[in-house]
This record gives structure tokens, C-alpha cells and sequence, in this order.
């Protein structure tokens, strides 16, 4: 059985890495309290890149989903529209491509409203 990886598994390796990376680099500079003061914030450095990370990362795939629905879309309104120029089209085939354009419309609304909303409650 595979385990699959929680969604937030990437940001927090990003900031353990970015706070050990930061212990690593202050432990080289000599005692005293500029290194004292950048060692405790090596935990607030992790935190703060965990959330960054996790929020470009789903920022990007936003992007990503909505170009792929907009692509899909205008796929699906140039074929629709030459089934509807068509006249020996099965009218089935045509209703189901009509279909498919409003799915596509719906989802990009959808999507939409999702990112407003996760804007809004940040």
C-alpha cells in the first residue's frame, strides 16, 4: 500500500529546510548576541516559509487549473459552434457539446468563486 503524502508534506520540508539552513549558516558566526538573536529566529523563519510556500504553491496551481479550463473551454466553443454550422450534425451530438460548454463555464465560475472566497477569509 502506498502512502500518499498530505498535501502540506512540501511546505513543511521547505521550512525545516530553510530553518536548518539558517542554524547552519549563524552556528559559523562568532558567540555573541547578533548570533543569539538570529538563532531564535530560525523557528520563526520555518514557519513563515512553510506558510509562504504553501501558499504559492496553491496559488500556482490555481493558475494552472483555470488556464486548463480555459483552454478546454474555447476547445469546446469551436466545436460546438461548427456542429451548430452543421447541418447533417446529430442533434444529440450537438446538445452534448452545448453541455459540455456550460460544464466548462460553471467550472470556471466555480473556480472563480473558490479563489475570491480563500481571499477574502485570509
Amino acid at each position: 500500500m502506498t502512502r500518499v503524502p498530505s498535501r502540506n508534506t512540501g511546505a513543511k520540508v521547505v521550512g525545516v529546510s530553510a530553518g536548518t539552513g539558517l542554524s547552519g549558516l549563524v552556528l559559523t558566526l562568532p558567540d555573541g548576541p547578533l548570533r543569539l538573536v538570529l538563532m531564535m529566529l530560525c523557528p520563526t523563519l520555518t514557519l513563515v516559509t512553510s506558510g509562504l510556500w504553501r501558499i504559492a504553491t496553491d496559488e500556482i496551481d490555481g493558475i494552472i487549473k483555470s488556464k486548463r479550463i480555459m483552454r478546454e473551454r474555447v476547445k469546446a466553443e469551436r466545436f460546438y459552434s461548427a456542429l451548430k454550422g452543421d447541418a447533417s450534425a446529430n442533434p444529440e451530438l450537438v446538445q452534448l457539446a452545448k453541455q459540455r460548454v456550460e460544464d466548462l463555464i460553471k467550472m470556471q465560475i466555480d473556480t472563480a468563486v473558490r479563489k475570491a472566497e480563500s481571499i477574502l477569509s485570509s
